[in-house]
């Protein structure tokens, strides 16, 4: 009976799933893919916008 070690891409997929965090991303040569880092850049200005944006305390309490 042989016992089934994780592979490199079973170990990934758990750490991926474990955290909110970009890890592995793909690369194509020593950067990132070009999806990769507009999916970066748009989460960025996503965050930024967020952080400054004015608060709405009439939205949130009535």
């Amino acid at each position: 009976m042989a016992d089934r070690r994780p592979t490199p891409l079973d170990m990934i997929s758990k750490l991926r799933s474990a955290t909110p965090a970009r890890i592995f991303l793909p690369r194509a040569g020593a950067a990132l893919t070009t999806r990769a880092t507009l999916d970066f850049q748009l989460a960025h200005a996503e965050a930024r916008d967020a952080v400054e944006e004015r608060l709405d305390a009439e939205s949130l309490f009535g």
